[in-house]
């Protein structure tokens, strides 16, 4: 599966209509307020519920140098309270309205939502424009949630083999880019932030300037604007955007040694490759489209060529899945994961080698291209029925500076794609020595 959030950008746009039809069926309108808000509005009035998000254009690749974690770490401090509302009363108040909320830290962007009945929204409006702009931050509230996000830490990472074998790999992976650095940071650091650093994080990103406001349900353009006025068009723009990046040349990676990690822990082996691949951009999207559908041939279900290779054909593994995750403002990331059912790492890599070398080598089959754009628009159809994914895709986009029509435009892209761009974007994509291979392994304890 691909992303706009959570590899959604090409698994969720492909439709096998015309382009015509899936614009209607997806009614986005936009808006901005004077203060540099950014407003999205996805209709949908077959329920009156609405959810209601807030993406900020700050995420873990925007960490300071040597302070990874802050933008996670921030995510626990907007739950706590401000001059007017008290601390925890944000989510009791959202649950007693009928709904639900949550956020989620990327590393281009951190996210905020309430799933809620449309006639609630004003209510919850007025909580989040609170948060802001007027958090409350005082020493003992931010020692309270550093601690926090340290037990996460050991829970999700530490304690976690596969996790840390992924932080290894994407450690080599992207180095020196931040994107080499864990989403939750690096504990040493996360221990050593403070609340000057929390402080100084929070006045220069959390803004309307930074800001996108994304609604998606039961709500008018002529009801949400004034709306949006009223709560977020009186808070100040902080007019600091996050640095522009870096244009440096991607390191070389040691591709020919992988990455072993061993733990007692283990209670599945397996093996792993990633690759780094370049910038999308929407002048690509033609070629990223291609790599969407390759991805998908090759490990995208049960009637990819990796299952059958691995699962049905040797009973070397009990599963195998690949996917993209291309759509970042910098580079983009395949990935493959076999998950052993015998030991042989040597056997695994030589399998997957000589299915990658097949697909640059040989075109894919009629049938193989449609299942793969079949399959596809499936997970389009589905998504189609819900609000809350609708506004995370949209959402998604939009922090990563897309524009909706880029979006709407995908379905176009995958039906140009032919088996010819398949070749070439496994030959463009697939580089070994812009790769990374890992073995997770069962240490012993004898």
């Amino acid at each position: 599966m691909n992303r706009i959030g959570y590899c959604l950008v090409a698994a969720l746009f492909v439709v096998a209509t015309a382009q015509a039809e899936v614009s209607s069926r997806i009614p986005v309108e936009t808006a901005e307020l004077s203060n540099g808000l950014s407003i999205l509005l996805i209709r949908d009035h077959r329920a009156p519920v609405v959810t209601h998000m807030v993406w900020y254009r700050v995420g873990a690749a925007d960490d300071p140098s040597g302070k990874s974690g802050i933008a996670h770490l921030f995510e626990h401090l907007m739950f706590r309270g401000t001059e007017t509302t008290a601390d925890g009363a944000f989510s009791k108040t959202v649950a007693r309205l009928g709904g639900r909320d949550n956020a989620f830290t990327g590393y281009d962007y951190t996210a905020y939502f309430q799933h809620i009945p449309a006639r609630a929204l004003p209510v919850v409006m007025a909580m989040e424009a609170d948060r802001m702009r007027h958090l409350r931050l005082d020493e003992a509230t931010f020692n309270t949630e550093r601690d926090v996000v340290l037990e996460e830490r050991a829970l999700v990472a530490d304690g976690s083999p596969p996790a840390l074998l992924g932080e290894k790999m994407r450690r080599r992976l992207f180095a020196p880019h931040p994107y080499g650095v864990p989403v939750i940071g690096w504990r040493n650091e996360i221990a050593a932030l403070t609340r000057a650093d929390a402080l100084a994080f929070y006045r220069r990103y959390y803004a309307p300037d930074n800001a996108v406001l994304v609604v998606a349900g039961d709500m008018t353009m002529d009801t949400l604007l004034p709306l949006a006025r009223r709560f977020y068009g009186t808070l100040e723009a902080s007019r600091a955007p996050r640095n522009a990046r870096a244009e440096t040349p991607a390191a070389r990676i040691d591709w020919q040694t992988p990455i072993i990690h061993r733990d007692a822990g283990v209670q599945q082996e397996s093996w792993r490759r990633h690759y780094r691949t370049a910038r999308h951009t929407p002048e690509a999207a033609g070629r990223f489209a291609a790599l969407d559908v390759a991805t998908h041939i090759l490990g995208g279900g049960a009637t990819s060529r990796l299952h059958k290779a691995l699962v049905v054909e040797t009973g070397l593994a009990a599963g195998a899945a690949s996917w993209t995750s291309n759509v970042r403002i910098d580079h983009g990331e395949i990935g493959i994961l076999v998950s052993l059912a015998e030991a042989g790492h040597e056997d695994v890599g030589a399998i997957v080698a000589r299915e990658i070398d097949r697909l640059k080598s040989e075109l894919v089959s009629p049938d193989e291209l449609h299942r793969a754009m079949t399959e596809l628009t499936a997970q389009f159809i589905y998504a189609q029925d819900s609000p809350q994914t609708l506004a995370r895709i949209f959402g998604d986009a939009a922090a990563l500076g897309l524009a909706p029509q880029d979006v709407l435009d995908w379905p176009s892209h995958i039906r140009a794609v032919s088996a010819e761009e398949v070749r070439e974007a496994v030959r463009d994509f697939f580089d070994v020595e812009n790769s990374i291979t890992g073995y997770l392994e069962r240490e012993s304890q004898s």
